[in-house]
């Protein structure tokens, strides 16, 4: 113990990530849980699966011809054409765009992609996969937050893309470590909803008091979120609960939550109203709210484990007795 308290918070943190290691299966992913939370939906192994528990380290090759360079310096976030392999599978017509926002590097820096293989080529999949984010863990030098954290939420029950890691060269530049993210689409919705045809949200230093990025979904008066907000800023906390719990898949938010601030997610939902997809779930007719950007998570154990107030669904929650009660009990389960 004494050795392990004379470490620097470096040396502690190669601790961590070594003891969760140990926790992995051969494969090098995390085990599932033997009783997932209330809510998790039980899916059979599909193509993809192979993919994120190989623990070879793939090597990706993304070539864009010089006019969808000049494309990307116009505007990064526009797809334009380009080509990937992996050393075997050859796609063309795949969508490429930079993406990032404290991450963000410039073209010919590191830059993190999205490949969207079906983007110009209908049905068109890699891996059973249509959408594949390459992260250039610009803010993450141990290029293990986003492994380790979306596992931890999954074993909570709470909805986490599938993360492993690649080597990318890209134009033939070899750029080296990449952490490699599923898309949230409809291939990701199917492994943990039985119904994809919901509305798909995402929230960038928004709370459901604003209109959300749509992602997803025919509806887009984006009525399920403002119900969402006037049932969290009821006056009576009793019927504030009871209304929440109509509109808000309740148990999985407080795992949600519970997890934000077990990981020090201080760039989420709950703390800072920042990195978070909400999904409508059609066979529920509830919200689920889905944890994204796990980069930063991790490095600040002077996070309070008390409730997370600062974002409306969490006040809204949490100031009553009976979410105060579910957040406490979660919190020590989990």
């Amino acid at each position: 113990m004494m050795a392990v308290l004379s470490l620097g918070p470096a040396g502690r943190r190669i601790l961590w990530a070594a003891f969760f290691l140990l926790l992995a299966d051969a494969d090098g992913a995390v085990p599932a849980a033997e009783n997932p939370a209330p809510g998790a939906v039980r899916k059979k192994r599909d193509v993809s699966d192979e993919f994120f528990t190989n623990s070879a380290l793939p090597l990706f090759k993304v070539d864009v011809p010089e006019a969808g360079l000049n494309g990307l310096r116009r505007d990064p976030r526009a797809y334009v054409r380009g080509t990937f392999s992996d050393g075997g599978d050859v796609l063309t017509n795949v969508g490429v765009h930079l993406k990032g926002m404290g991450s963000f590097r410039p073209l010919d820096d590191k830059p993190s992609l999205t490949v969207k293989f079906d983007e110009f080529s209908k049905d068109q999949e890699y891996r059973g996969m249509t959408k594949l984010m390459l992260n250039n863990s610009a803010q993450d030098s141990s290029y293990m937050a986003e492994s380790l954290a979306t596992g931890l939420f999954r074993e909570a029950g709470v909805p986490a893309a599938r993360v492993t890691h690649a080597r990318v060269v890209f134009n033939g530049r070899d750029l080296g470590l990449y952490v490699v993210i599923e898309g949230m689409n409809k291939r990701f919705l199917k492994r943990h909803f039985k119904n994809t045809h919901g509305n798909l949200y995402e929230g960038y230093l928004l709370d459901v008091d604003e209109r959300l990025d749509q992602d997803g979904g025919e509806q887009t008066d984006q009525a399920d979120v403002s119900a969402l907000f006037a049932a969290a800023k009821m006056d009576d906390p009793a019927e504030r609960f009871h209304r929440l719990s109509q509109v808000l898949d309740v148990d999985r938010f407080v795992s949600f939550a519970a997890m934000e601030i077990l990981v020090s997610h201080w760039d989420g939902y709950g703390i800072h109203t920042n990195n978070y997809r909400i999904y409508h779930d059609p066979s529920a007719d509830r919200l689920v709210f889905i944890t994204h950007g796990l980069d930063g998570v991790f490095r600040r154990p002077n996070i309070s484990i008390q409730p997370p107030l600062k974002s409306i669904v969490g006040r809204g929650l949490f100031q009553t007795r009976e979410g105060r009660a579910l957040y406490n009990r979660r919190i020590g389960e989990l």
